[in-house]
């Protein structure tokens, strides 16, 4: 009886979850969204505790086969209003991570050495597995440029994000590949917090929502606000257990 009263709420549970789930891959937002608040550069979309990733209904956003066994996006591109004049640029951090809910159910080091480049221009950076690599900086500043804005203060812009396996003429895993950056601008300062952005090579919808929901995890670090509410949670929980003790 007990068993049956809670099961109707466990159901619900349960469809809202797996729904909730098999739309990850759906939802998002196709370029980063920039602003400038107070003097200073930031950034609107994706929302803080939130990861740019491919879109299932844009398959432009995943990897894509250019030939040559290269696959490549242009995405996220980057949108916004920011100071007259500015000069963004982009700067690539940390290193490069491997997933596939199949093969690799954690982030790590990639199957084959696959590298993800970033070009725009005469500029070519790439993450790897050891971190960053500088082939070459037309500006000597460790930064690609993105754009350099007119008197309009307006983004919008695009690099060329290349997946390839390095030294190897051979076709890169299938999976889904994590990588932080942050943004800057001359006139409007920097993001302080990475952005991640986290790419689709050859997974389904439901291998890419796996990839989502991991790297929401590996990635989020929870805002001071929210830090503050889990660790009251946890006190309170810790005093009404400490309480059935006494009791």
């Amino acid at each position: 009886m007990h068993i049956l009263r809670f099961l109707p709420a466990v159901m619900i549970t349960l469809m809202f979850t797996l729904t909730s789930t098999a739309a990850l891959a759906e939802e998002g937002h196709g370029d980063i969204e920039l602003s400038t608040h107070d003097g200073h550069l930031h950034v609107d979309e994706p929302h803080a505790g939130e990861i740019w990733h491919s879109l299932s209904g844009q398959p432009s956003s995943s990897f894509q086969d250019i030939g040559f066994n290269e696959y490549q996006t242009t995405f996220p591109g980057f949108d916004g209003l920011l100071s007259p004049n500015a000069t963004v640029k982009f700067e690539l951090l940390d290193r490069l991570y491997y997933y596939n809910p199949d093969t690799q159910p954690f982030f790590g080091d990639t199957p084959n050495g696959e590298i993800v480049e970033v070009t725009k221009g005469n500029e070519y950076f790439a993450w790897t597995d050891a971190g960053v690599s500088i082939f070459q900086d037309f500006n000597d500043d460790s930064l690609v440029t993105v754009a350099t804005l007119g008197s309009d203060g307006e983004l919008h812009s695009h690099v060329n994000f290349t997946l390839i396996r390095d030294n190897a003429n051979a076709v890169p895993a299938d999976g889904a590949y994590l990588a932080s950056f942050r943004l800057h601008s001359d006139l409007d300062g920097h993001h302080d917090e990475p952005i991640w952005a986290l790419w689709n090579k050859g997974l389904d919808a439901t291998q890419f929502d796996q990839a989502i929901a991991a790297a929401e995890s590996y990635t989020v670090v929870p805002e001071p606000a929210s830090a503050l509410a889990m660790l009251a949670l946890g006190g309170a929980a810790m005093l009404r257990r400490r309480r059935r003790v006494i009791a």
